[in-house]
């Protein structure tokens, strides 16, 4: 059917009832169907009538990839209302500035709803008219001193780059039928044209799933990879340089690699280690926002994986040529997409035109003439265009430095906060894909502190990586206009090997700070841990999270063996009574049971005390050292105890000393997603006399991060039917307590833990 604007796409998957975009923020993930996307964006949109935002206005995305971004982008386009992307690495000042140039009515920030600055009018009814022509989105490039430009990307442009590549999806449809679904992990970022399309517009057409994660450890990368089962990884080329380091650290044979002549299914075969690592459905790499280093593209492609590269700027939406997934060809960034048209200046420089070209800048009509000539936008790319329609790309005509993850910094912006520091006499901001900063300074001035402190007001992407010094009284400048010769400066500037690099410290972490900055910086545990500097990784620190416990016959296992030895079994000594079982009433799993700890049957015994429907959904938390403690030193994991316990109770190791945080907590999330419950002790210890002991933060991490209800339980008098110390039990009466559930928030977890505490104490 013809596509007249992009809300004929949102009604083509609006009633799909396939999966289509899974959120893991570190800790746990979380699963949304397209019917459920689409209907929160028209609850956005509601929204947005509601407080009179509509046609024209306004509204910031700023926040990094997640679901609630692509929903508050659809809501957006259902009314007419011009989403202003913003990358979420940009300062707090950047954004301000971008919401007075554009008067923003909406901020819209991580998972919030957004903040509406302002009065809210009566709501107009009138049916909203949305043309090719509308303005869906106005990106701006990123500039700390620099007027920021924003280019104008209307429906029409975004159907230009689309409506073809649907066209070549369609014919090979049936092809990738039997691989259904196809997974996209997407590692750019939603505010990057290319990253949008490869979330948003392109996936629907399979359908396929979109995969959003925090961080870029090579490690965590691969895990997402193999556990979900992605078939195409869509990052900038600094990401296939990360895993390009982690696979020759991993196998050192790599370090000799040469390219080898030969069918890619030999070459497959060849490097089948590689590619269990990555999982046996994962086949390609899609490369876009920056250029690919040629050494990058043979590596994966001689391992015997597809990589596709285009090529495109924000100001073609994005895409101008792209590769054929069939028929790639390496060093080329493929040919023009269907409707658009390309030549060479004679300079070299590429020139775009097609309705996917913006129709300008935002509020800048100079820069908007001097972008078009003859109706031909002008790329600041060099670029070689071949007889049979491929394009090469040469290199950058403009001096604006492209980071590997695809962002753009100008030296002039870097430049004058260098300058500002004191010691500084001049500065020059020079690199392709990393910043580099070449000083002359005042004698005496530490260069390395300049730099940290000048680090400091920039942004992360725009922040120097590396600096050296000019041997020179002054910097070689053009005559007439005064301008650095960057080229000469490049020249002169001393070899890497004796440039600075800034190094960041870690300092000493707590359990639940090392996992906070681990998610946050998406580093490894053993990176922080100091492991990933000796390469050892002790057998104790690995935990085996299994999924078979949780299958049919696991779980009938439990049906006949709970209720037919270890139960009665339990109700010989713990003669248990509940009480406050009313206060489960209204709920439905996922929750967090958080009890007191006071003796080794405290599990069964709160088994006992559940109703059915409760008893068979629990997953307790066994204390990982436990194992260790009580098997002699072996690896838990290879313990009878350990499996018999994880059949019948359902039971997973928590760790309280040592690594191994982070993986738990991911286990516990999902376990959260497929709706069973927690049982854990927060306190970590057993109890000496009864008492209650203080609750560790990692309930409140657990209870905040996973945003189900706790439900506390008060334990009382299973110490003197098996004390911590005894080696027999001895009958006796046992009273088990259900509280109020609790939904608890905050980042304060200690705090949080608190509230746990506090409510288990007056049951």
């Amino acid at each position: 059917m013809p596509r007249d604007t992009l809300l004929d796409f949102f009604q083509d998957f609006a009633e799909l009832d396939d999966e289509f975009l899974i959120h893991d923020d570190g800790f746990h993930a979380r699963h949304f169907r397209y019917r459920e996307i689409a209907d929160r964006a028209r609850a956005f949109a509601a929204r947005l009538r509601e407080v009179a935002i509509g046609h024209d206005d306004k509204v910031i995305l700023y926040g990094e990839n997640r679901p609630e971004w692509i929903i508050a982008l659809w809501g957006c386009l259902l009314e007419g209302v011009i989403a202003v992307p913003i990358d979420y690495r940009s300062s707090p000042e950047f954004v301000e500035r971008i919401k007075n140039i554009v008067a923003a009515r909406m901020v819209l920030t991580g998972e919030e709803t957004g903040m509406y600055d302002g009065p809210a009018p009566v709501a107009s009814t009138e049916p909203v008219t949305i043309t090719k022509d509308q303005t869906a989105e106005i990106i701006f490039t990123s500039g700390a001193t620099a007027e920021p430009k924003g280019v104008i990307i209307t429906h029409r442009n975004i159907l230009a780059n689309i409506v073809p590549v649907e066209g070549e999806v369609k014919k090979y449809l049936r092809y990738a039928r039997p691989f259904a679904p196809i997974r996209f992990l997407n590692l750019l970022p939603l505010s990057h044209m290319f990253g949008q399309a490869m979330a948003t517009f392109i996936p629907p057409m399979l359908p396929g799933v979109v995969v959003f994660m925090r961080g870029f450890a090579p490690n965590e990368i691969l895990r997402q990879i193999r556990t979900r089962r992605i078939s195409v990884l869509v990052s900038v080329p600094q990401i296939l340089e990360i895993l390009r380091a982690h696979l020759v650290q991993t196998f050192p044979e790599l370090r000799r690699f040469k390219p080898w002549k030969g069918h890619w299914l030999r070459r497959w075969w060849r490097y089948r280690k590689v590619h269990r690592l990555f999982g046996w459905k994962f086949w390609s790499f899609i490369v876009g926002a920056a250029p690919l280093p040629a050494d990058l593209e043979a590596f994966f492609s001689e391992l015997g994986f597809l990589v596709i590269q285009g090529y495109g700027l924000t100001e073609t939406a994005p895409i101008v040529t792209l590769n054929h997934p069939f028929h790639a060809r390496r060093g080329s960034v493929g040919k023009p997409i269907g409707g658009v048209e390309v030549k060479i200046a004679a300079d070299g420089e590429i020139l775009v035109r097609g309705d996917n070209v913006t129709s300008g800048y935002f509020q800048h009509p100079e820069e908007t003439a001097r972008a078009f000539e003859g109706g031909w936008f002008h790329t600041g790319d060099i670029g070689v265009l071949k007889d049979n329609g491929e394009l090469t790309i040469l290199g950058r005509k403009k001096e604006m430095i492209v980071t590997p993850e695809g962002l753009n910094v100008f030296p002039e912006d870097v430049e004058s906060v260098l300058k500002q520091q004191p010691g500084v006499r001049d500065a020059a901001v020079i690199g392709t894909d990393r910043v580099h900063a070449v000083l002359i300074l005042d004698h005496g001035a530490d260069a390395g502190e300049i730099v940290r402190r000048a680090n400091l007001r920039l942004a992360d992407f725009q922040r120097v990586r590396s600096f050296s010094m000019w041997p020179y009284d002054e910097f070689p400048h053009t005559e007439g206009t005064g301008k650095l010769k960057r080229l000469d400066i490049a020249r002169g500037t001393p070899p890497a090997a004796s440039a600075g690099h800034l190094d960041i410290p870690l300092e000493n972490l707590t359990s639940l700070e090392r996992v906070e900055r681990m998610v946050a910086l998406g580093l490894d545990e053993a990176e922080i841990s100091g492991l990933a500097e000796t390469g050892a990784t002790p057998a104790s620190t690995v935990a085996d999270f299994p999924a078979w416990n949780r299958r049919a016959l696991a779980r009938a296992a439990r049906r006949i063996f709970l209720p037919g030895f270890l139960l009665p079994l339990n109700r010989i000594f713990a003669h248990v009574h509940a009480h406050g079982l009313e206060n489960l009433n209204n709920l439905e799993p996922p929750v967090v049971f958080a009890a007191n700890h006071q003796s080794y049957m405290d599990v069964p015994a709160i088994l006992c005390a559940l109703p059915a429907r409760w008893r068979y959904r629990v997953a307790p938390a066994m204390r990982k050292e436990f194992f260790e403690e009580h098997f002699h030193g072996r690896s838990f994991t290879n313990s009878l105890n350990y499996y018999l316990s994880t059949l019948f109770f359902n039971a997973f190791p928590i760790p309280q000393r040592e690594p191994g945080a982070l993986a738990t907590l991911r286990y516990i999330g999902e376990l959260g997603n497929e709706k069973w419950c927690l049982l854990i002790f927060p306190e970590g210890v057993m109890t000496d006399l009864g008492e209650v002991k203080t609750f560790q933060p990692g309930v409140g991490m657990i209870a905040t991060k996973l945003g189900i209800p706790v439900v506390p339980i008060r334990i009382q008098g299973m110490d003197r039917v098996l004390h911590k110390s005894w080696r027999m039990a001895r009958p006796g009466r046992v009273n088990i307590t259900f509280g109020a559930p609790l939904r608890l928030e905050g980042g304060d977890y200690q705090a949080v833990a608190k509230q746990v505490e506090e409510a288990v104490r007056r049951l």
